[in-house]
């Protein structure tokens, strides 16, 4: 499994085949993904997901959308989760690129520090190719300054 959300969202299955994944439910996804392993409140998923515009029933729609998403996903929606008002994405680590691309990253500055410049400049150019632009296209527009904070 590999999930991608430095770009538009894409979830390739282990066959190589893509999870084909409606647009708010992208969406969802992308939100949830770029907090992986902590839950996001319901609150902080609406607005995300509608910005200024919320539906009448907010709890029942990201149900439905939680629910689409998993079913879109196949087995691999069993890491998407709801409790207590709160989403959880809980993916294997080494699975989701913006982990890679923190890790990577991290190890960049740490060989830097020690003076390892072209070790530092190798594990650098990894981490920008785990990225495909736009990173987290699949967030709203309105959401363009967290794109920016997730990716420093």
């Amino acid at each position: 499994m590999d999930w991608r959300g430095l770009g538009p969202l894409e979830v390739v299955f282990d066959d190589g085949g893509l999870a084909v994944v409606p647009r708010r439910e992208r969406a969802l996804v992308a939100v949830l993904l770029v907090s992986a392993w902590s839950p996001v409140s319901r609150d902080a998923v609406a607005r995300a997901l509608w910005d200024d515009r919320p539906p009448a029933d907010i709890a029942a729609q990201l149900r439905v959308c939680l629910c689409r998403a998993r079913s879109a996903l196949g087995p691999a929606g069993r890491c998407l989760t709801a409790r207590q008002g709160a989403y959880l994405a809980d993916p294997v680590a080494e699975d989701l690129d913006l982990a890679r691309f923190r890790e990577l990253r991290a190890s960049a500055d740490r060989l830097a520090r020690t003076g390892a410049l072209r070790q530092a400049s190798l594990a650098l150019r990894e981490a920008l190719a785990c990225s495909r632009d736009p990173p987290l296209a699949d967030l709203p527009d309105t959401q363009a300054a967290q794109r920016a904070a997730i990716i420093a």
